[in-house]
């Protein structure tokens, strides 16, 4: 019962090469495909990141110039100017904190970028 087994050589090899060339106006679409997929899916994500960060900063600067102009309508109405100088502190907040969010949402993508790039080409599972 111990018999060696041998690989056979020759016609299957040939039969590989074959059955690849027939593969191959499928496959490589498909891959290109999902290779573009995987781009445009990144660029989307990148660009609603960049869109945050110009929201925060618009917000912030907004915020900024609204506090001088609550300041200013202090003095002559009080209560106007509570109102505007509050509601742009607001503002200034929310586009402070946009801003963070945004930042730290591009860090994210581009540590997992870097890392999924890492995997591609090195080859192999996490642990290795």
């Amino acid at each position: 019962m111990n018999r060696k087994i041998r690989p056979k050589r020759g016609l299957s090899t040939v039969w590989i090469v074959i059955l690849a060339l027939c593969a191959a106006p499928v496959g490589l679409p498909i891959s290109l495909t999902f290779l573009i997929l995987g781009l445009t899916v990144v660029i989307l994500a990148m660009t609603v990141f960049l869109v945050i960060l110009i929201t925060g900063g618009t917000f912030l600067a907004g915020g900024i110039v609204g506090i001088f102009a609550g300041i200013y309508f202090l003095v002559s109405y009080t209560a106007d100017g509570l109102a505007v100088l509050g509601s742009c502190l607001m503002i200034t907040g929310m586009g402070a904190l946009l801003l963070l969010a945004g930042v730290l949402c591009i860090r994210l993508v581009i540590k997992g970028l870097a890392r999924g790039m890492k995997r591609l080409l090195k080859g192999g599972k996490k642990d290795e």
